[in-house]
């Protein structure tokens, strides 16, 4: 009998390291623009804290966020735990109620 490990990915609360370059232009001096916080839907976090950083080439400004996290309100986590219960058989319906939890 084979044992099937599922690995969830990663969602970390604040992310610890700056962006290399800018992702419109690739230029390599950003200026740190803000903070602020988002609410994400996710089994084990609530809140994660994002920078908002801007281009000294382009002048445009972006979001950075933490592994895990993107624009979605939804975590990659719960994403691909949407996905598993998904492709174990259940029902769209089943797999809502068992997501509703989180």
């Amino acid at each position: 009998m084979s044992i099937v490990i599922l690995q969830l990915p990663k969602v970390k609360r604040e992310s610890s390291e700056r962006p290399k370059q800018c992702r419109y232009c690739k230029g390599e001096i950003l200026q740190r623009w803000g903070r602020a916080e988002k609410r994400v839907r996710d089994t084990q976090v609530r809140r994660v804290k994002f920078h908002r950083y801007r281009c000294t080439n382009c002048r445009r400004t972006f979001r950075h966020y933490p592994e895990g996290v993107s624009r979605a309100r939804q975590t990659e986590r719960l994403k691909l735990l949407a996905v598993v219960c998904w492709s174990f058989g259940l029902s769209h319906r089943k797999a809502g109620l068992v997501l509703s939890a989180f």
